[in-house]
């Protein structure tokens, strides 16, 4: 299975496509009224541990990548079986576009979005089984956190105040 993910990682790297979205996402969060900062921190950790933790492995998804990696490999073997008398320029212009041809066959950026959406549904589905709601932070919410660091203390707790207040969760709610 790691062969699996390091194949995923290559081939997202490699795509210009995954590098990142084409406009911002309307910033959004998960809330519950009155729950506790303690509570709340424990249930995102455990059900972004679900998400983590899905075994995707006998997804058509997976094993598409597994498939694209042998024959990878087998084109990558392929290479050393030259003629000695092969034009290398032409041996490795037509050793690129083979490898290109079975990257793009299995359309990667496609099956990568697809199963990050299956982790985060398991995420998601995790948060609305112990009360949680989605929400939508508003313009001047969205700026604020933007100011704050990533993984900060002082983010946490605006996110938290926001995600523990019953008048924003009911006002902002989807």
């Amino acid at each position: 299975m790691d062969r699996l993910a390091i194949t995923l990682l290559m081939l997202a790297v490699s795509n210009p496509a995954l590098a990142g979205p084409k406009s911002k996402p309307t910033p959004q969060s998960w809330g519950r009224a009155g729950v506790s900062l303690e509570q709340y921190r424990r249930d995102a950790i455990e059900c972004g541990r679900q998400g983590y933790y899905l075994d995707i492995a006998q997804t058509d998804d997976a094993k598409a990548f597994v498939r694209a990696s042998r024959q990878l490999d087998d084109a990558s073997q392929s290479v050393s079986t030259a003629l000695p008398g092969d034009n290398p320029v032409d041996s490795a212009v037509n050793q690129a576009n083979r490898l290109e041809r079975i990257r793009a066959s299995i359309q990667p950026d496609r099956r990568i979005a697809h199963l990050q959406t299956v982790m985060q549904s398991a995420v998601d589905q995790c948060l609305v089984s112990r009360g949680y709601a989605r929400f939508q932070l508003t313009e001047d919410q969205s700026r604020r956190l933007a100011k704050l660091p990533q993984g900060s203390p002082e983010r946490r707790s605006f996110l938290y105040a926001l995600a523990s207040d019953p008048a924003v969760l009911k006002a902002q709610a989807l």
